[in-house]
């Protein structure tokens, strides 16, 4: 084979696989479409959620605790379809009502049932993840709903900085607001949720999706 010859079979592969790959835009779409917000009395945000089934939400274990560490049993849940603007904050004027059906404060994981008048589009859970991995987040930071990042898993770990358990170290912005939110794969699928930042260090701990899955088999 000539030299042209492999590089146009080169760049006709090239094109086929990025032509393959769903685009960042049509990703953060539909992760909207699956992202909830944990909200507080007055419809604000504090934390993020994802459907991992119609009507089961993931989030993160601290998201559903009171300022004095005690385990809520219910928790106000609002859709992006519910968004207003409200003294220049974004806010719900519609709150569904959702009850705690696990929660693991060791692996800062909590399940949330929400009521049958409501059913979301379930997340798919995604596999092992690696280091150079291209991951897509989605939040709530100092409450400026639905905002995407992306970034880089860096590293697997365990122990250390999640209390003995297993996490993964992904390289990318997050806030207070991000708690609980998702972290997927290029594909859509579920890697994780975000769990912890590392000061202002562009660095999420992230709760691996199979914790999540273990979740979901334990919930009420």
């Amino acid at each position: 084979m000539s030299r042209l010859a492999a590089l146009l079979a080169f760049l006709l592969v090239a094109c086929s696989c990025g032509g393959a790959m769903p685009s960042l835009r049509g990703q953060v779409a539909r992760l909207e479409d699956q992202t909830v917000a944990l909200t507080d009395p007055l419809g604000e945000p504090q934390c993020a959620g994802i459907f991992v089934s119609p009507r089961l939400i993931a989030t993160a274990a601290h998201c559903v605790l009171d300022d004095d560490g005690e385990v809520n049993e219910e928790i106000a849940v609002g859709l992006r379809r519910d968004m207003v603007l409200r003294k220049g904050h974004d806010a719900w004027n519609v709150n569904y009502r959702g009850r705690l059906a696990y929660v693991s404060e060791r692996d800062d994981v909590a399940i949330v049932r929400i009521g049958a008048s409501l059913r979301g589009l379930p997340v798919r859970f995604g596999g092992q993840t690696a280091a150079g991995d291209r991951v897509l987040t989605l939040g709530h930071p100092f409450g400026l709903c639905y905002t995407p990042t992306d970034g880089l898993v860096a590293r697997n770990h365990v122990g250390g900085l999640h209390r003995g358990q297993r996490w993964i170290q992904v390289s990318a912005p997050a806030a207070p607001g991000n708690s609980g939110g998702p972290v997927v794969d290029m594909d859509g699928r579920l890697v994780g949720l975000v769990s912890f930042t590392a000061g202002r260090a562009h660095l999420i701990g992230i709760v691996p999706a199979s914790a999540v899955r273990d979740a979901l088999r334990r919930a009420r």
